[in-house]
């Protein structure tokens, strides 16, 4: 038995040591991809941000107020004349490369393993009916396995950015739902055996990477390159903004109407909903698999799957019947930071090529609240599909009379110590919670 079990360790062994050199060639490959800049820079005339002399203007410091900033930015903006593959951290023959060589190596992986022994001792050994018991647990249950969660969300960021970019679908798409869809095991499952309130939470983070990624994946490659592209200036110095892009979550709110039954699939329509000054605020709804289909695919991907048929003549179709089929709505907002300076949302809007040009100083980030003039009548904006930026402006202002109910929410913050008008008592401090 023991000589058995070395045997095959020592296959084992054998097998990931002849396996080594295509792994080194994967990192070798990957360590190229991304000091590739160093290794080949690129000429200063061929630079994007290599600055130009205006006739009479001197090169004096001299205090640029809010507004000229704010110009700036988005002169920044429409000037960069990069392709999309310049900001990429890997680029996208690199990535072709290691998925190459990680299935190659995969493939080999499997093919030294002895299937037929491993098979035979996990379906015919001793303590097999607890083995096959717990693979049907793991396979039915697979969604909430340990580390699944950041593979889902990891997918989605991977495969957007680097396996399949999106299309540059222009303004028409800034308002348009990314659907994903899910089901709920029996580990989601609750004593009223139905999908648990808490779990809606998980599913909410893959739905919204799935459309950031998707949507603004352009203005992550440029606001990771900022220093090259120069679209956020730090308001002390003048000059592009340093650090690392974060993308982080402030707040989720999520409203049920309807239970989700064990194992029942559905889909999640996540959308744009508005923006102010700091936060993108995001609406996803919850609603069984194939109530709901579109009547047009934007992405040219899916210009052969199936869609509805609108013959009512109303784009929203019957969206009376659907409103009673919603299992949840939830609302999430982000906010996006270089470093310890917060990025304004229209900039990664406009960098994505997703807002069209506002014919004001300042575009839509000027005006007392920063998300441009606001007393602009839009009472008679048709809603033609031309979308110019009074249409945007309209369908944000109205996203914002919903976003800025949830956004008031933050005030409670100052409720914690009492200042509700108790006295800072508590009624008892109980374990297992």
């Amino acid at each position: 038995m023991a000589t058995s079990l070395l045997a095959q360790c020592s296959n084992t062994l054998g097998c990931h040591l002849r396996s080594l050199p295509l792994w080194a060639f994967v990192l070798v490959v990957l360590l190229l991809g991304t000091l590739r800049q160093r290794i080949f820079p690129s000429s200063p005339s061929s630079s994007p941000t290599r600055r130009r002399q205006t006739p009479g203007v001197t090169d004096k410091k001299t205090s640029v107020s809010k507004t000229d900033r704010h110009t700036k930015m988005a002169s920044a903006i429409a000037k960069a004349s990069r392709t999309e593959a310049d900001f990429d951290r890997v680029p996208v023959c690199v990535v072709r490369l290691i998925r190459l060589a990680g299935a190659s190596g995969l493939a080999y992986a499997a093919y030294k393993i002895h299937w037929r022994i491993v098979l035979a001792s996990f379906f015919t050994g001793p303590g097999k009916f607890s083995r096959i018991l717990m693979l049907i647990f793991a396979l039915l249950n697979l969604k909430n396995m340990p580390f699944v969660w950041t593979y889902r969300v990891w997918h989605a960021i991977i495969y957007h950015l680097f396996i399949r970019k999106s299309p540059r679908l222009g303004p028409r798409s800034l308002f348009r739902p990314m659907i994903s869809q899910s089901h709920a095991p029996i580990t989601e499952i609750d004593y009223n055996i139905h999908k648990s309130n808490s779990t809606y939470f998980s599913d909410l983070d893959v739905s919204r990477t799935h459309l950031c990624t998707y949507l603004l994946g352009p203005g992550f490659r440029q606001l990771t390159h900022n220093a090259t592209t120069k679209l956020v200036l730090d308001p002390k110095t003048e000059k592009p903004a340093r650090g690392a892009l974060g993308i982080m979550l402030g707040a989720v709110h999520c409203s049920f109407r309807r239970e989700i039954t064990a194992y029942a699939p559905y889909e999640m329509w996540s959308r744009i909903l508005s923006w102010d000054r700091k936060w993108l605020y995001i609406v996803t709804h919850f609603v069984p698999k194939g109530t709901a289909r579109p009547t047009e695919w934007l992405d040219p991907k899916f210009g052969t799957a199936r869609v509805r048929r609108n013959t009512s003549g109303d784009a929203s179709g019957n969206s009376a019947e659907w409103e009673k089929k919603i299992y949840a709505t939830g609302v999430s907002k982000y906010v996006f930071k270089i470093g310890r300076l917060t990025v304004h949302p229209a900039v990664a809007l406009e960098a994505s090529e997703l807002l069209p040009h506002r014919p004001t100083e300042g575009g839509w980030q000027s005006g007392e609240n920063g998300v441009g003039d606001e007393s602009v009548d839009l009472s008679d904006v048709a809603d033609d599909g031309a979308w110019d930026w009074k249409m945007v402006e309209k369908r944000r202002r109205e996203g914002m009379r919903y976003a800025a109910q949830f956004a008031a929410m933050d005030d409670l913050h100052g409720w914690l110590d009492g200042t509700d008008g108790g006295d800072g008592s508590a009624l008892g401090k109980f374990g297992l919670g």
